[in-house]
């Protein structure tokens, strides 16, 4: 598969809230090194603000991926080629996920109606409120209807915009599979990536009566007919693929699954660490620190680049190379790694160069 990447198109990710999104959006930042590169819209949820926050722009002609939660249509702010990218989720997932993560997250605006009125997963799915309707959220997205109620004509809408007008839709149940074919499409650079923004307390979908996935159903049917689409495009897309990218796929997924066996059993091993190895993929990095824990800082590091292709290059601690490496702190204690951090800062180091390797 060759990549169809244009410098002169814009690559538009339309972020539907809870699928998959947060880590979709981690793995687009690492490809544009240049901040003006990328600009990125989080009004809350799809809101009109998100379209006035695009006429406020500066360098708009200059950027060459937005992305955020807005619908489809922005395009029109542009006057340029562009590529629309997204992911969809199981709407019976979703709508469990969505709930649970306003639960969460009391400045959401919708979270002051679910607790003003109590209202239970059942309620909540048939809420209409003054910010946009939740119920058949990723139609809305997807069509580029957010503020009223959609009709059977939106619902073929969504379906010919992803037929037509996006380059990919992507399925959160089949995330492996869609970031490669994202970075095939789009020759971008993807060796690894964590989950991000995971709902921590969710009910599970087989836990739920049948009453209320029926009513679940009834609220979404064209959610679920627009991810029914969807998936049929994208099992054939996966089909087509070529004996040589069927085989490229292969090796991506069982190299990601690489580092997730390493990063699971490795004592040391944080989250953060590994996504800010990746974000620095090709830094000269200084460790403080000795004994054991540098050792296996040492050793993690050098398993990431091979692994993960990265170009992390461990540098001896030297005044002139000091304040132009990224710097590791592989101390015992999270105590001494914080009083570490702070000399450092004290020193004329910036902040966002320095991780422990120990949360």
């Amino acid at each position: 598969m060759e990549y169809t990447k244009d410098i002169n198109k814009i690559i538009i990710h339309v972020h539907v809230p809870k699928t998959a999104g947060t880590t979709m959006q981690g793995i687009i930042r690492r490809q544009y090194d240049n901040p003006k590169d990328l600009k990125e819209i989080y009004m809350p949820w799809g809101l009109p603000e998100s379209l006035n926050a695009i006429n406020d722009i500066d360098n708009i002609d200059e950027i060459k991926c937005i992305q955020g939660h807005f619908p489809y249509g922005i395009h029109r702010y542009f006057n340029r080629s562009f590529n629309y990218i997204a992911m969809l989720r199981n709407p019976i997932e979703h709508i469990i996920s969505v709930y649970s993560y306003i639960l969460e997250n009391p400045t959401i605006p919708y979270y002051n109606e679910i607790m003003k009125n109590n209202l239970t997963l059942k309620d909540f799915n048939k809420l209409k409120t003054p910010y946009g309707d939740l119920n058949n959220l990723q139609t809305r997205y997807i069509s580029g209807v957010i503020m009223r109620d959609l009709n059977l004509g939106d619902l073929e809408r969504a379906k010919e915009n992803v037929l037509k007008k996006f380059l990919f839709v992507g399925l959160t149940e089949r995330f492996d599979e869609s970031v490669f074919m994202l970075k095939q499409l789009l020759g971008w650079k993807i060796s690894f990536y964590a989950k991000k923004n995971v709902t921590k307390l969710r009910q599970r979908q087989e836990d739920l009566p049948n009453d209320l996935l029926d009513a679940i159903y009834q609220s979404n049917e064209y959610d679920i007919e627009l991810y029914r689409f969807t998936k049929a495009l994208f099992d054939k897309k996966i089909n087509e693929l070529d004996v040589a990218d069927k085989i490229n796929l292969k090796v991506f997924i069982n190299k990601k699954n690489e580092i997730e066996q390493l990063t699971s059993s490795e004592k040391y091993q944080n989250e953060r660490f590994l996504n800010w190895c990746l974000e620095n993929n090709n830094s000269d990095i200084i460790i403080f620190g000795t004994g054991k824990v540098r050792e296996d800082c040492i050793s993690f590091l050098n398993k990431i680049n091979e692994i993960a292709n990265t170009n992390l290059t461990i540098k001896p601690l030297i005044d002139s190379a000091f304040y132009n490496c990224k710097i590791i702190i592989a101390s015992e204690t999270n105590q001494n790694n914080q009083e570490l951090v702070q000399q450092l800062i004290l020193l004329g180091v910036e902040r966002e160069k320095i991780i422990s390797f120990i949360d």
